[in-house]
């Protein structure tokens, strides 16, 4: 459970809640290789490059031919604008396994971002070949269009919103709501503006009780669940990162692991996007929802 809920709380941004739920996966478990990867990018995500470098030390111990570890290594190389390591460690990880698109991905953000201009084209132009089909075609392709002059670069400005915009990206605090009634969207059973006596006669006793300074917090193992609360005990969020947790807008079902596309098709375009790379968090307000994807697969949802 504590590794699960650390991967949740990763793509959620709440840093020291998931660092705290990691740190105690290793303490049951000091060979849990994904333990390890996930504190390296939390630590690569806070600028923390000791400690994001110790956690993948510890994760080669493991297994050094991870593909993912690599992918945690590489990605540390980039955040330090170390483009040319960065590259060589995926293409490194390329080798371990083929197939997956993340390294060739990245291999072609890092040429692209050391202005090693060949190399980054030879990257987009292999991963539109090897992966045409992927979430990701269409974003090498732009790439590769702006290096060989046929589009102009274009910013983002859904990316970097200011820091002061009240978006709902880490935990429910403050006054952002869907434009949704509260109870619209139903999840697991449970809806946004329940009272802890209400959830506890749809799922009985949480796995885990924790709490920050905005209210409580509760985890529960089956179904795969993270609840806050309000400082009333109100229910402000509900997150899954189980695939048999479906969520319903507009008579059409999602869940983790459904297509990505799939979900967009439902909700439209995000009115908030961070994109790093292999991983998004997309902000949806008219509808109240978060979806965190991995290679345009979901894995998480919140319904806030």
């Amino acid at each position: 459970m504590n590794t699960k809920r650390g991967e949740y709380n990763l793509k959620n941004s709440e840093l020291t809640e998931a660092e705290k739920a990691l740190t105690k996966a290793l303490e049951l478990d000091p060979n849990y290789l994904q333990a390890y990867i996930n504190l390296a990018v939390l630590n690569t995500l806070t600028k923390n490059v000791k400690a994001a470098q110790d956690a993948i030390t510890k994760a080669e111990k493991v297994s050094k031919q991870s593909y993912d570890v690599m992918i945690a290594k590489g990605f540390l190389q980039l955040e330090q604008n170390k483009y040319k390591e960065a590259a060589d460690i995926f293409k490194s990880a390329l080798k371990v396994d083929p197939k997956r698109p993340e390294a060739l991905f990245n291999m072609g953000l890092a040429y692209t971002y050391g202005s090693m201009k060949t190399e980054a084209i030879n990257a987009w132009k292999s991963f539109i070949k090897d992966f045409n089909d992927s979430y990701y075609a269409s974003k090498a392709k732009d790439k590769l269009d702006v290096l060989e002059g046929k589009k102009a670069p274009t910013t983002d400005k859904k990316k970097d919103p200011s820091p002061n915009d009240n978006r709902p990206n880490t935990r429910p605090k403050n006054g952002v709501k869907s434009s949704l009634a509260p109870g619209t969207l139903v999840f697991a059973g449970l809806t946004t503006g329940m009272s802890q006596d209400d959830v506890l006669k749809k799922l009985k006793l949480p796995t885990e009780k924790d709490k920050d300074e905005y209210g409580d917090i509760w985890s529960y193992e089956t179904p795969g669940l993270i609840i806050y609360f309000d400082q009333a005990n109100v229910v402000v969020g509900i997150t899954s990162f189980d695939p048999s947790v479906k969520l319903t807008i507009n008579k059409k079902t999602f869940s983790v692991n459904s297509d990505l596309e799939e979900a967009l098709s439902i909700l439209g375009e995000p009115d908030y996007l961070d994109d790093y790379g292999s991983e998004q968090q997309m902000v949806f307000e008219k509808y109240g929802v978060i979806i965190y994807a991995i290679d345009g697969i979901i894995a998480g949802i919140m319904v806030y």
